[in-house]
């Protein structure tokens, strides 16, 4: 399985994290972010905040939620689904990888 990105995580990890999307074709093209949704088994996950990228001062093209719940030795595959202005839609496969 291939991920778009991973994580290190805590066991007591209850933070916000911040997916970039600001490199997705649509994007570059003038699109924005108009829904977002994080979905992933056995943790507490927040309500999707679409926001402006750090990387770029155009609005809508980073999703920030509150993740938390992680347990030790466990990973966690969590997908980010992503709708664009023009109705594109992108997957993110994201993993979690909780420690000590």
């Amino acid at each position: 399985m291939s991920y778009d990105a991973t994580f290190d995580v805590r066991p007591d990890d209850n933070r916000v994290f911040e997916f970039d999307c600001d490199k997705m074709d649509e994007l570059q093209g003038g699109d924005t972010i108009v829904s977002a949704a994080v979905t992933g088994a056995g943790l507490t996950i927040g309500t999707p905040a679409i926001v402006a990228s750090k990387n770029s001062s155009t609005a809508a093209r980073q999703v920030n939620c509150q993740i938390r719940g992680f347990t030790v030795s466990t990973n966690y595959d969590v997908k980010l689904d992503v709708t664009t202005s023009s109705g594109a839609v992108k997957d993110y496969l994201l993993q979690f990888k909780c420690g000590t």
